[in-house]
Formats: structure tokens, sequence, C-alpha cells
């Protein structure tokens, strides 16, 4: 399969929905996958928390803010920003609006294992995103066969945010 992730260290323009991505670890490095609500559509269903920003919106209160609403869990502490952003186009199936597909700043939070998550929203103007998730322990991470379980379109973005994190200093808190 041919790579439908592009990486640019400026933001893509306005054909790309802005959006962050959460890379959620807890204090043992497990990484949080969730299976997403329409995962009877998608053979692979798992997915990172990510969402769009909104008008006048930081990254930062963004990315919070998506982890919340996707997955309840509050005060993450934020250990790293990717430097680029990562875009991807949209499969014919799921195109959205105006957009071609989606362009992502990443990062990589952190949790404690007992932190409690949510996968129904406490605001109800937010639909529900995912129906499981799992924590996958380093090894697991490692070995990176967990990406067969992420939804197609995203596995190359999810490939090449593994190759940025790889080269930082994001387990070093």
């Amino acid at each position: 399969m041919n790579s439908n992730c592009t990486i640019s260290i400026h933001q893509p323009d306005a054909k790309y929905r802005k959006c962050v991505g959460v890379f959620l670890l807890n204090e043992k490095n497990e990484l949080w996958l969730g299976k997403r609500v329409d995962s009877k559509k998608f053979k692979q269903a798992w997915q990172m928390p990510q969402g769009g920003v909104d008008a006048n919106e930081n990254l930062v209160n963004a990315a919070i803010r998506e982890l919340y609403e996707e997955t309840g869990i509050v005060n993450p502490k934020i250990v790293y920003e990717s430097k680029y952003w990562y875009s991807y186009i949209f499969p014919e199936e799921i195109k959205m609006q105006n957009f071609v597909g989606q362009t992502q700043k990443w990062f990589v939070m952190r949790v404690h294992s007992t932190a409690e998550v949510s996968l129904v929203p406490k605001d109800t103007t937010h639909k529900q995103e995912f129906i499981e998730y799992k924590w996958l322990s380093v090894q697991q991470r490692k070995n990176q066969k967990w990406l067969d379980e992420v939804i197609w379109f995203k596995q190359d973005l999810y490939k090449s945010i593994l190759l940025e994190l790889d080269r930082s200093d994001y387990t070093k808190d």
C-alpha cells in the first residue's frame, strides 16, 4: 500500500481539517487505544484519541478537550508536542464537509493507570467515539503488530508519528 501520509513543518492549506491527536501513556508506558463505534464498518477499528480544533482554540487546549470528550480523562500531563504536522487524505467512504483530509499535531500525554476512563461523553452534544479500550504494553507497542488493528487509512500516519517519537525524548519526563 502506498503511504497516504505527508509530513510538514507548516500547517497545510485549508483543504485539510485542522486537528490534534493524543498519544496517551500511563506510568507503565502503556499506550491507550480505543475501538471505534463504527467498528462493524471497518475490519481494523482501533485508534488513538483525536479530533478537530475549534475556531480560535489553541492546539494544547484542543488536545486536552478531545481527550476528555473521547475518554473522560482529566488532568493529563503533556510531555511532548510533535515537531511536524501529519496529514492524510480521507478514503472515499468517509469524506467530510469540504475537506480532502486531516492535518494533525500530536501530543504525548501521561496519566496514572488508575485514571477514570468513561467512553460515554458527559457532554450530550458530543457523540460517543469508542466502544471499548485497551492499554498496550511497551513490548506490544514496540513490536508494532498492533498497527494491524488500527483503522487502515491511519496506519501510515501512526507509523510516521512513531518514527518521530522514537527519535524524541518523550519517555524521559
